[in-house]
C-alpha cells in the first residue's frame, strides 16, 4: 500500500460493510441486541469519529497489515467505540435516570465482543483470555435469555 501522507477516508460501501459485521456479531448474542447497536453505532458515523473507523486502515497501509486484520481492529474500535460512549453517557447522566438492563447488556455485549475479536489478532493468547471469554459468553447468553443459573 506504501507510505499515506494524507487521512484515510473509508468508501460508504466499505463504512457500511463494516457497520453490518458489527451488527451481524451483536445479532449472533441476541437479534435485539442487533438491532440496538445498529442505532447505536449509526451515531457514531466515520465522520465523527474519525481516528476509530480509520487508523487500523492507516495503520495496515503504512505497516503492511492484512485487510482481514485491519478490517477486524476497525470491529474491535467500533465494538468498543459503541460500549465507551454508553458508558460516557450514564456517567454525563449520573443520578438522572437508573441504567436499564437492556443498555446494560448492550455495552456489555459490545465490550465482550470487541475483545474476542481482538484476541483473535493475537493466537499466543494466554489461556486466561480463552477462559474468561467463555465464562463472559456464557454469562451474557444467560442474561439474553433470562436464566439466572
Amino acid at each position: 500500500m506504501g507510505t499515506l501522507t494524507r487521512y484515510p477516508h473509508l468508501p460508504p460501501d466499505q463504512v457500511d460493510a463494516l457497520l453490518e459485521q458489527c451488527v451481524r456479531a451483536l445479532d449472533d448474542l441476541s437479534r435485539g441486541l442487533g438491532a440496538a447497536g445498529s442505532r447505536l453505532l449509526a451515531g457514531h458515523g466515520p465522520q465523527q469519529w474519525p481516528v476509530e473507523w480509520h487508523l487500523p486502515w492507516w495503520l495496515a497501509a503504512n505497516l503492511g497489515l492484512a485487510e482481514a486484520d485491519w478490517r477486524l481492529l476497525t470491529l474491535c474500535n467500533l465494538l468498543g467505540l459503541g460500549y465507551v460512549r454508553m458508558v460516557d453517557r450514564w456517567a454525563e447522566n449520573a443520578g438522572a435516570a437508573a441504567v436499564s438492563a437492556g443498555e446494560a447488556l448492550l455495552a456489555g455485549a459490545c465490550h465482550e465482543l470487541a475483545l474476542a475479536r481482538l484476541t483473535r489478532l493475537f493466537p499466543a493468547a494466554p489461556d486466561f483470555w480463552q477462559h474468561r471469554h467463555a465464562a463472559m459468553s456464557h454469562w451474557m447468553r444467560s442474561l439474553v435469555e433470562d436464566d439466572p443459573a
